[in-house]
């Protein structure tokens, strides 16, 4: 009898810390400083089909673009304040890309005048950012400080989890296409992240997390080219997963590792002028890693 009443008390604690809910909030704890680096690592393959009417052999050869971007960046978090908001200066200190095609370095086009600018960010008690001020001699545009701080926070919105159970949300990812003047993709759909344990380290409760993605696009871009603008149809998809340690006490990403591949077709839209290029098929992959300090 006593064995028996043992297994039940330990099998009811067992069951309890199961079950227990974890309280995730990506808000910066106030006054402390947290450093980040992201690497993301892309690979694609770019094949163009023959143009109707010429011979197969006027068709563009297989191309192959590698890029790496490294990103570092500093963050330093205040005191909140009587309503519980929390302002933080968040500065850029390294922005560093390679690209290559066909084997061959090709002019990085990413912007850095603003690395070493500063940079203020608030956040609400939820997380939620309610203001950002950029200097004006800046150089980036809030869609690019936006898309800094979704990488800071995980893109994790502010829940209760228990082990084993999962979260949605959107996602929001840009994908740079071998198009003159034409935008990056921008592929929309879902991140679900799945809480796997709850540990206890040096400076906190650590929550692990393993994540799935699935997006796609089918739309239509304009941009121009010397003899007008062109619309070209994009049909996309990309798909995969990763991992990701966060400090649910003083809402810091500590480290994620995530990998997908994309794929998709561009082509010339019913009724548009005739193609400046030919329509090319896409398929590839992207690594993305993030590591994070305090």
């Amino acid at each position: 009898m006593k064995r028996g009443l043992t297994l039940l008390v330990f099998s009811a604690t067992f069951a309890l810390a199961q079950s227990e809910k974890i309280t995730i909030r990506m808000v910066p704890e106030p006054n402390q400083t947290i450093r980040m680096n992201m690497t993301q690592e892309m690979q694609m393959d770019i094949v163009m089909e023959a143009i109707p009417g010429l011979p197969p052999g006027a068709a563009m050869p297989p191309m192959k673009m590698v890029s790496k971007t490294v990103t570092a960046m500093t963050q330093k978090v205040g005191p909140a304040n009587a309503q519980g908001n929390v302002e933080s200066e968040v500065i850029y200190d390294e922005i560093r890309t390679e690209t290559t095609m066909n084997g061959q370095r090709v002019p990085s086009n990413v912007n850095t005048p603003f690395v070493g600018k500063r940079m203020t960010v608030t956040y609400d008690k939820e997380g939620n950012v309610v203001d950002f001020k950029l200097p004006p001699d800046a150089g980036l545009p809030p869609e690019s400080l936006r898309d800094m701080l979704k990488s800071i926070s995980a893109n994790l919105p502010a829940l209760s989890l228990a082990v084993g159970e999962t979260a949605n949300v959107p996602l929001d990812f840009v994908v740079p296409i071998p198009v003159p003047s034409a935008a990056p993709l921008k592929v929309d759909g879902q991140i679900t992240h799945k809480l796997l344990s709850v540990e206890t380290g040096a400076d906190g409760r650590l929550g692990r997390f393993e994540h799935t993605l699935d997006g796609k696009m089918l739309n239509t871009v304009e941009f121009a080219v010397p003899t007008g603008n062109v619309k070209m149809t994009i049909d996309f998809t990309m798909s995969g997963g990763g991992s990701m340690l966060v400090n649910v006490v003083k809402g810091v990403l500590r480290s994620s590792e995530s990998n997908a591949t994309f794929g998709g077709k561009i082509s010339m839209a019913p009724g548009a002028a005739p193609a400046p290029m030919p329509p090319m098929t896409l398929q590839g992959t992207i690594k993305t890693t993030i590591t994070g300090t305090n």
